[in-house]
């Protein structure tokens, strides 16, 4: 298995395998396709944090990731937007190595990664904790403007 940074020419790759991956909303029952947004894929390819895990030139999985220099008061943090592993390949390991080496790519850039899980995310929640994540409790806030 290979890791590396995503280039444009996986866009194809990508899209195929988040709508092989998507999960359930939680909240409407629906379909939840994250690299439809318009404009997300170049955006995380521009900010160099689409991280992508491959086996046998084939994208089983992918990270959005990216620096952002304040947040909650901490400096240098790692945003992790997404993780996506193709189902075939889940409860393998594969999430937990992927994380390892976003780790390793921000070594020495960042000092934290950080991210959001919503609570009834059982699998994301697991995977985090065998990656020994500190989990604080938060209430997010959205004002529309």
């Amino acid at each position: 298995m290979k890791f590396r940074l995503a280039t444009k020419e996986d866009k194809n790759q990508l899209k195929k395998l988040d709508s092989i991956s998507a999960n359930t909303d939680i909240f409407n029952g629906e379909k939840s396709f994250i690299l439809n947004k318009k404009g997300l894929i170049d955006f995380y390819l521009n900010k160099k944090g689409l991280l992508v895990i491959e086996d046998k030139g084939q994208i089983i999985g992918y990270v959005l990731s990216q620096q952002i220099n304040w947040m909650h008061g901490i400096k240098d943090l790692v945003w992790i937007e997404h993780i996506c592993i193709h189902p075939n390949y889940r409860n393998k390991g594969i999430g937990k190595k992927l994380l390892k080496y976003v780790k390793k790519y921000y070594k020495g850039k960042a000092q934290f990664l950080y991210g959001e899980i919503h609570p009834l995310n059982k699998i994301s929640q697991a995977l985090f904790k065998s990656c020994k994540s500190e989990f604080v409790d938060r209430i997010l806030v959205f004002i529309k403007l």
